[in-house]
C-alpha cells in the first residue's frame, strides 16, 4: 500500500477518534437534535422523496434531505445512529476530498485535520443540522486547488460543485470568492464547467432566500468592539480566560490580524495568494454570518455551544496559521505560538457532556401505529409532533 494511502487512512482515523471525543454521546446515545427530527426527518417521514427538493431557511439542503431519504430505509429506532453515522461518513468523505494531491497545501494532513481541532464547542458536529458548514469546505478549497487537467476531473469538480453547493447558501458566497481563484490559477478551458455549476447553485439559493417569506433578515446592531474581541480572545484563550479579559479583548483579534497580514506580506508569492484568499474567506463569511445571526449571536455562548456562524471564520484563520508554518523562520515563530494558544483554548471544552437521554425508541410503536406523538428533541424546547390529524405519513 503506497504511503499517501496509508498517510490518509490514518487522517482518517484520526478524524473519527476526533469526533469520538467531541461527541461521544452521539455514537453511544444518538438522538435527534432539533431540526434533524423536526424538520429533515419529519418531512421525509411525511413527504418521502418530495422532501428532498423542500426548501428551509430560505433555501435548499440537497446532502442532509439526501441522508434522510436513505435513512428512510432503516427501522425507526435507528434513524437517529444513522444520521449521526452518516455525518461521520460526510466528514471522512471532506477529509479524503482535502488529501488528493490537487489541494496543493503544505502540512495537508493538518489541513484535512484542522476542522475537527479548531477552537470551536462540540455541539456542532454530527448533526444533519450543521453539516452545511462542513460541506461548505470543499466549496473554499475548490476555489484554490489545482485546476482539472482531464474531462474525467472536470466532471468530479462539476458534480461536487452541484452536490455541496446545493445543500446551504454558501455557494453565494463561494461565487463571490471566485474571481480570486482566476487570480491564483489562471483561466482554464476545463475549468468552465465548475464555474458554471457554482453560478446555477448560487443564482437557486439566492433565488430562493430572495422569494422566501420565511427567510429572515438581519442587521449589524449587535456589533460592538468588545463583541469583536470576544470572538478573537475565545479563539486564542478559550471561553472562560476570554470573559474574564474585558480591558484586553481587542488584544486578541489585533494579535491575529498581525499575524495574517504578515503571512501575506512575508510568504511566497504561492502562499501569499493562499493567504490572502483565506483571509477574504474569513472576512466575507464573518461579515455575512454577523448580519445574519443579529438576533442569535449576542445571546449564545459561541465557544461552549459551537455556534455554527464562528465555525468556517475560525477554520480559515487557523489554515492561515497553517500556511504561516510554512513562511519561512518569522512565519514560524509567529504562527507556532498562535496555534499552540487555539490548541489549548480547544481543549478546555473538546467534549461534549452527556444529555438527558429522551429514547426515541420509546415513541416508535406508536409511530407506526399511525397514532399521533409528541416527540421531545435534543434541546430545550424543541419537539416534533408526527401523525396529526392534517398530515399523512409517507408510506416509505
Amino acid at each position: 500500500m503506497r504511503r499517501k494511502t496509508l498517510q490518509t487512512l490514518l487522517v482518517l482515523a484520526l478524524v473519527a477518534l476526533a469526533a469520538l471525543l467531541r461527541r461521544p454521546d452521539a455514537f453511544f446515545q444518538p438522538q435527534f437534535f432539533v431540526e434533524d427530527g423536526a424538520v429533515f426527518f419529519k418531512q421525509d417521514y411525511e413527504r418521502g422523496a418530495s422532501a428532498i427538493w423542500t426548501t428551509y431557511a430560505g433555501y435548499l439542503h440537497l446532502i442532509p434531505r439526501l441522508i434522510a431519504f436513505f435513512a428512510s430505509a432503516f427501522p425507526l429506532e435507528l434513524r437517529p445512529r444513522v444520521y449521526t453515522h452518516s455525518c461521520l461518513a460526510v466528514l471522512w468523505a471532506i477529509t479524503a476530498w482535502t488529501m488528493r494531491e490537487r489541494i496543493a497545501l503544505p502540512y495537508r494532513p493538518a489541513f484535512a485535520l484542522a476542522p475537527m481541532l479548531i477552537p470551536i464547542g462540540p455541539f456542532i458536529y454530527l448533526h444533519l443540522t450543521n453539516i452545511q458548514w462542513f460541506t461548505a469546505i470543499v466549496l473554499l478549497l475548490s476555489l484554490v486547488q489545482r485546476p482539472a487537467t482531464s474531462y474525467r476531473q472536470a466532471a468530479f469538480d462539476t458534480l461536487t460543485c452541484l452536490l455541496v453547493g446545493l445543500t446551504g447558501p454558501f455557494s453565494i458566497v463561494a461565487l463571490a470568492l471566485s474571481p480570486m481563484r482566476l487570480w491564483i490559477h489562471g483561466f482554464r478551458k476545463l475549468d468552465l464547467p465548475f464555474y458554471l455549476s457554482l453560478a446555477v447553485c448560487a443564482m437557486v439559493q439566492a433565488t430562493l432566500l430572495l422569494t422566501a417569506s420565511s427567510s429572515k433578515g438581519g442587521s449589524f446592531h449587535h456589533v460592538t468592539a468588545k463583541f469583536l474581541g470576544l470572538q478573537g480572545a475565545r479563539y486564542l484563550m478559550g471561553d472562560g480566560v476570554a470573559n474574564l479579559m474585558t480591558p484586553f479583548q481587542l488584544s486578541g483579534v489585533a494579535l491575529l490580524l498581525v499575524a495574517c497580514l504578515a503571512f501575506i506580506v512575508l510568504a511566497s508569492q504561492d502562499m501569499k495568494k493562499l493567504a490572502t484568499f483565506f483571509f477574504a474567506s474569513a472576512s466575507l463569511v464573518f461579515v455575512v454570518g454577523l448580519y445574519r445571526s443579529s438576533g442569535e449571536v449576542p445571546k449564545v455562548n459561541a465557544f461552549h455551544s459551537g455556534i455554527r456562524y464562528m465555525f468556517l471564520p475560525h477554520l480559515c484563520v487557523t489554515y492561515i496559521l497553517l500556511l504561516g508554518l510554512s513562511s519561512g523562520r518569522l512565519g514560524r515563530w509567529l504562527s507556532a505560538p498562535l496555534l499552540l494558544l487555539a490548541s489549548v483554548a480547544s481543549a478546555t471544552t473538546f467534549t461534549m457532556p452527556t444529555p438527558e437521554d429522551l429514547h426515541f425508541e420509546r415513541y416508535c410503536d406508536d409511530i407506526r401505529a399511525g397514532k399521533p406523538v409528541t416527540v421531545p428533541l435534543l434541546h430545550e424546547g424543541w419537539s416534533m409532533t408526527l401523525n396529526s390529524a392534517r398530515t399523512k405519513p409517507s408510506p416509505h
